[in-house]
């Protein structure tokens, strides 16, 4: 947090890889509440034959992604920023995408994805609820924020297991 922000640190973030079931198989994890997915290891074979959808305006993940897996990856034309439309096209077997975890619950195309970790590839975000510290705000704004913080608290709890316990397979 900046000096003239005040915030609440929500949740802790990662990055998932939402892949098609025909392109998957029974590798990845069907999307889940106790967030065990396995880590992309840069071998799976969709990574040659599908496209990366790639999210409006984050083009440097493709060169991230495609520097850890090593490789050139395929990239498809379509630049969306909706992850419920890249979430969709995923599911219809136009290619693979990169989603926020926390995006995906409440889309219905995540039952026609197996999922990836992409821990280690990209690093695990922190969700903020941030207002500037210096100027005006209403108690009414001050008691959204606190309502905001304990809701996602209280549905968010340990979010997702540490790394280690996922890994311990």
């Amino acid at each position: 947090m900046t000096p003239d922000l005040n915030g609440y640190a929500l949740a802790k973030e990662r990055l998932l890889l939402a892949v098609p079931v025909a392109a998957a198989g029974d590798d990845g994890n069907v999307f889940n509440t106790e967030g065990f997915y396995p880590l992309l290891t840069g071998h799976e074979s969709f990574l040659e034959t599908l496209p990366l959808l790639v999210m409006y305006k984050h083009e440097e993940r493709v060169a991230v992604l495609s520097q850890w897996a090593n490789r050139p990856l395929k990239v498809s034309g379509i630049r969306t920023s909706a992850a419920n439309f890249r979430l969709s096209l995923a599911a219809e077997s136009a290619g693979y995408t990169i989603v926020q975890e926390h995006l995906v619950a409440a889309n219905a195309a995540k039952d026609l994805c197996r999922f990836y970790s992409l821990e280690g590839v990209f690093p695990v975000q922190t969700v903020v609820l941030a207002w500037p510290s210096k100027g005006y705000l209403s108690s009414i704004a001050a008691r959204f924020c606190t309502a905001v913080k304990d809701h996602w608290q209280q549905r968010h709890r340990q979010h997702f297991p540490t790394t280690s316990a996922r890994n311990s397979d």
